[in-house]
């Protein structure tokens, strides 16, 4: 729009929803609105961004991943972090060539609905590249919640939720992508012992990495671990991504690929689940 004002909206394909026809049956893909912002730059390192936009640590994660269209990141797929908010954010970096970039966000939590409570979630990130080709993310959001009623105790207790995050990624371009993100979260007094309510922890580890042996095939490889409450047995995941990229043309990749989870063992047997797939992806 000028200088230091700028504008982004998008819309995009919704693979959950559907429209519904006059049989009350779902007949059609839906679109829903990705973002709606403006930026104001009032300052060359600095600018606010106001409206519905994206999350702090998908915009550094995603870049060394590099293949979201295989997978979404561990944060997102596991439904702990939307990738996009409702809200304003102050984002900048503190000199000329960003070696220290940071991130704070402060929105409504409920981005692809109207608001409905008077609860927020308050987002904030550092980013830290100290050499050519690598990153550094520390970040954590907290989610304030309507507090619930706790009836061991006979009295109202807290439900807010904290999560944390630290990563580090390469990114050499057309010869190797690679990095690690773990996280913790905390839901308060969000699990029931059958004596009393207690915090749910949970924690995650996502390690992956994309060799290009040129620079139109390249191997991709990931692991996961997902652990969403350590006071229970039985729920603990495993993910395993293995993929080879083909580029015949520069944006355009065809990946043949195999997903393989596998879960804790308990006393009751759940078999592995392994899915074939031929995965495409076109930039354009």
């Amino acid at each position: 729009l000028s200088n230091n004002l700028s504008s982004r909206f998008a819309i995009e394909s919704d693979e959950k929803n559907f429209s519904v026809g006059s049989d009350s049956k779902a007949n059609r893909f839906t679109i829903f609105l990705k973002d709606a912002w403006v930026q104001w730059r009032f300052h060359k390192y600095h600018g606010v961004i106001i409206g519905l936009q994206g999350t702090p640590p998908y915009e550094v994660v995603e870049v060394t991943w590099g293949n979201r269209f295989l997978e979404k990141t561990i944060l997102d797929l596991r439904g702990l972090l939307s990738t996009r908010e409702l809200g304003v954010a102050l984002k900048g970096q503190f000199d000329s060539i960003g070696i220290i970039k940071y991130h704070l966000l402060i929105g409504n939590n409920s981005p692809s609905k109207p608001e409905e409570d008077k609860y927020k979630r308050f987002y904030g990130q550092i980013t830290v590249s100290p050499l050519q080709n690598f990153v550094f993310h520390l970040y954590a959001d907290y989610q304030s919640k309507q507090s619930v009623a706790d009836t061991f105790i006979n009295k109202k207790v807290s439900n807010d939720v904290l999560i944390s995050a630290l990563g580090i990624g390469y990114r050499k371009k057309d010869k190797l992508m690679a990095g690690i993100e773990s996280y913790i979260s905390t839901f308060q007094n969000d699990y029931n012992t059958g004596t009393a309510l207690v915090n749910r922890n949970g924690y995650g580890l996502s390690a992956y990495g994309t060799y290009y042996f040129t620079t139109k095939v390249a191997a991709v490889v990931r692991y996961d671990y997902f652990e969403p409450n350590n006071k229970k047995t039985g729920d603990i995941r495993h993910l395993f991504i293995v993929a080879c990229n083909i580029k015949p043309v520069e944006k355009f990749t065809i990946a043949p690929n195999i997903v393989v989870e596998s879960f804790e063992k308990t006393n009751r047997t759940i078999t592995e689940s392994v899915t074939a797939r031929i995965s495409f992806n076109w930039s354009f």
